[in-house]
């Protein structure tokens, strides 16, 4: 059995610079991976080589290491308590979102009920990256907005980076287990990542059964050259994330983006340009030249959500983006958006977030 105590020594060595064994690194994989981690154990150890490669950045590692240099003064062993109380430490100081700024990053999670791993996931701030969900075991909850979708085996999520959701294993179900990929996508993929929408820069796809150990294959592939260390490990991330996108692409049905007709695609856009302004139904109505009672039923059946439900979701992702990326107060972000009352604008937020401006700018998620 391995003990926490040589886990966090190896921890301890790795954010001081010293050289480490490939035998310690598999070890603390090993024991990270047998914790109720959401990780396995090829996935912990290629993150951690990610994080000794780039240590210079992980400033609050590096504190850490210059405060256990003084307390083991010399010292090359830990307690079992000093073991447990790094082990913690190290994990708050962790800068995840650091290393999430990699071109791609990909890993399996199992979180089960009860778990110190289970807990729900949002968008990181300042996140520039994609990030793609795909499930395989048990059943989450997706909370966008107000709209609530249920993931189950076989269903990948798309999450574009100025998407605002919350994800978590739902009630009732034992574990969620599932693949995970973030990334920045080439801009020669724009047309794969164009699927069916379930929210507001939320796509999910429903892979068929027979479809789906082929799409798992191509993901087992792309997580093994993950953990490798080649000349061309970078080009082949590259080569298999893009069969990936390419193969879901072409399991869209052909009529998936063909259900909204013109005009509700025209009232769209309309809400779009003007969603920051003060306008009524008719003046949608007008502009598409349908009766408002028409436009109103059609709307709502296609598009999920009322004409004003889709304004609110466009006003509260522009306002999640003006709080996650500048310091502009928060009643100028709610004047800026169209709400002038800083109230009413809180109470919108919080029923579309699930939380107020003030806390979801300090950023109480927690990301993959």
């Amino acid at each position: 059995m391995i003990d926490i105590k040589r886990v966090a020594l190896t921890q301890f060595k790795m954010i001081s610079g010293a050289s480490i064994a490939e035998q310690e690194i598999s070890e603390a994989s090993e024991y990270f991976a047998k914790s109720e981690s959401p990780l396995d154990s090829k996935t912990f150890k290629t993150l951690f080589l990610r994080v000794q490669a780039n240590l210079e950045h992980q400033t609050d590692l590096l504190r850490l290491a210059r405060e256990w240099q003084l307390r083991l003064a010399g010292r090359q062993v830990f307690t079992d308590a000093e073991a447990q109380f790094f082990h913690k430490q190290y994990v708050a100081a962790l800068d995840m979102e650091g290393l999430m700024t990699q071109a791609i990053v990909a890993g399996f999670a199992t979180r089960t009920a009860g778990s110190a791993y289970d807990y729900e996931i949002s968008q990181p701030r300042h996140s520039t990256s994609w990030t793609l969900l795909y499930t395989v075991a048990g059943q989450a909850t997706l909370r966008t907005g107000l709209r609530e979708t249920h993931v189950y085996p076989g269903d990948i999520l798309l999450l574009a980076p100025k998407s605002v959701y919350s994800i978590q294993r739902s009630e009732g179900s034992k574990n969620w287990n599932q693949y995970w990929i973030t990334f920045k996508p080439q801009p020669q993929w724009r047309a794969y990542l164009d699927w069916p929408k379930t929210g507001p820069e939320i796509s999910l796809l429903q892979i068929a059964p027979a479809l789906r150990p082929l799409i798992e294959s191509v993901i087992n592939s792309l997580l093994n050259n993950y953990a490798q260390q080649s000349n061309l490990k970078e080009e082949l991330d590259f080569n298999l994330l893009e069969q990936l996108l390419m193969r879901c692409a072409n399991m869209i049905p052909d009529t998936a983006h063909l259900d909204n007709d013109d005009r509700i695609r025209n009232a769209q856009q309309f809400i779009h340009e003007h969603y920051n302004q003060a306008f009524s139904l008719q003046d949608v109505a007008n502009y598409v030249h349908m009766s408002a009672s028409r436009l109103s039923g059609l709307f709502k059946q296609q598009a999920g959500v009322t004409i004003f439900g889709w304004r609110d979701e466009k006003r509260m992702l522009e306002a999640a983006q003006l709080l996650r990326g500048t310091d502009i107060s928060i009643s100028e972000i709610g004047q800026l958006i169209g709400i002038t009352d800083p109230a009413y604008f809180s109470r919108v937020f919080q029923r579309h977030v699930g939380s107020s401006p003030r806390a979801y700018r300090q950023g109480s998620g927690k990301s993959l």
